[in-house]
């Protein structure tokens, strides 16, 4: 069984991290690699810490990418923001300019523009229409990581992730950019008083991301597919399990939380030693794949710029394509992020090439897979849509 993918993270690292957090000295949040930066616990901390500093009137309307993962739509509804979905164009992975000013109104008082998949999508006329309009401009990188983008200059707000499965991990953690220096010493002040991780959070998290590393060769990961299958437990929700977030509870009191510094290490650790040389592998695989399927089954083929953090595609019948790259070794999935996609609100235009997140498939992201199973991916993925036609 081919994998879906690995984590990004070296033995190297995964030792340093542990040399961290038995021989620990405290990192200094206000110097840190970029301007205007702090280490947060989390993407969605961040983003509650900006919503504090804005302050924005109970009712306000914030402009927001369709799809995201749940939590950032639980944090407006916390606030008591609506989140007015803007639909994603399949092709380029960005927001049209139309849509975006047919869903700006009165109450509108800021937008948050996703990068999906590891595509950056050139949001300049968005983002200067949203100026234009008053707009607070907040972009979500957290797929996004690439080691050179800081973020486009006109978004106040710019997020990072270095969640476990995410481009460079580090096990956790994100980044937030704060071009205001009042709001970034407010959200410094703000960030101060919450709890900090316990380090043996951290401590669980490296001994799991060894765990998956050592699984991921494909044939250690052949036995434990199998082996999952004969125990009668599903692959996708016991992988999803390992990599999982935050789940349950109370959300806002979960993420209001200092990260740890063994965690800030490892961010400033990931950061600094980053080479794209696995990005340029991984987009030269991401386009090969698109390059070679059908126009219709393609996800992101117009992106500027694609580093291919996943790789999605998208098929009818989507089921049944799953089961029978499964069936000849290659573990595909619909399940390879936590994305949900916010219902329209009542009269908000349609989009004929909207992403429906439904119809995806995720193929596996092996950059080093042989020309030979290359080939076979794509028979099957081509036999199936021959099928489906």
């Amino acid at each position: 069984m081919i994998p879906r993918g690995r984590l990004d993270i070296s033995y190297r690292d995964l030792i340093a991290g542990a040399y961290y957090c038995f021989f620990p000295h405290k990192p200094d949040q206000e110097q840190f690699l970029w301007p205007n930066s702090l280490c947060c616990l989390s993407v969605r901390s961040g983003f509650d810490l900006i919503l504090q500093v804005l302050r924005l009137p109970p009712g306000s309307e914030v402009l927001i990418t369709d799809i995201n993962i749940p939590g950032m739509f639980e944090i407006l509804k916390a606030h008591q923001l609506i989140a007015v979905p803007l639909a994603i164009d399949k092709h380029s992975l960005s927001i049209n300019s139309e849509i975006l000013e047919a869903n700006i109104s009165a109450s509108t008082r800021a937008v948050v523009f996703t990068h999906l998949f590891g595509s950056i999508s050139d949001i300049s006329t968005l983002a200067q229409l949203a100026k234009q309009r008053g707009l607070y401009v907040i972009e979500d990188c957290a797929q996004a990581f690439n080691g050179r983008y800081k973020g486009h200059e006109l978004s106040d707000a710019v997020m990072f992730s270095f969640g476990m499965i995410k481009t460079n991990t580090a096990l956790g953690g994100g980044v937030l950019i704060i071009k205001n220096d009042r709001e970034y010493t407010e959200v410094l002040k703000r960030q101060r008083t919450y709890p900090v991780q316990e380090r043996k959070i951290f401590i669980k998290k490296l001994f799991i991301a060894l765990t998956i590393q050592l699984l991921s060769t494909r044939a250690f990961y052949s036995l434990f597919y199998k082996g999952l299958k004969l125990l009668g437990k599903q692959p996708d929700e016991t992988l999803s399990g390992f990599t999982r977030g935050f789940s349950g509870g109370d959300l806002l009191k979960k993420i209001r939380t200092q990260p740890c510094s063994p965690l800030i290490l490892m961010i400033h650790r990931k950061i600094k030693r980053f080479n794209t040389g696995s990005l340029d592998l991984r987009s030269e695989y991401g386009k090969e794949i698109l390059e070679n399927i059908p126009e219709s089954m393609k996800v992101g083929g117009l992106s500027p710029l694609h580093t291919f953090w996943v790789l999605p595609i998208e098929a009818q019948d989507p089921d049944r394509l799953i089961e029978n790259l499964r069936a000849k070794g290659y573990d595909a999935t619909s399940k390879a992020s936590s994305l949900v996609k916010l219902n329209r609100l009542s009269g908000q235009i349609t989009f004929p090439d909207d992403l429906k997140l439904e119809n995806l498939v995720y193929l596996p992201m092996a950059p080093t897979m042989k020309a030979v199973d290359k080939q076979k991916l794509l028979s099957i993925i081509d036999m199936h849509c021959k099928f489906n036609a």
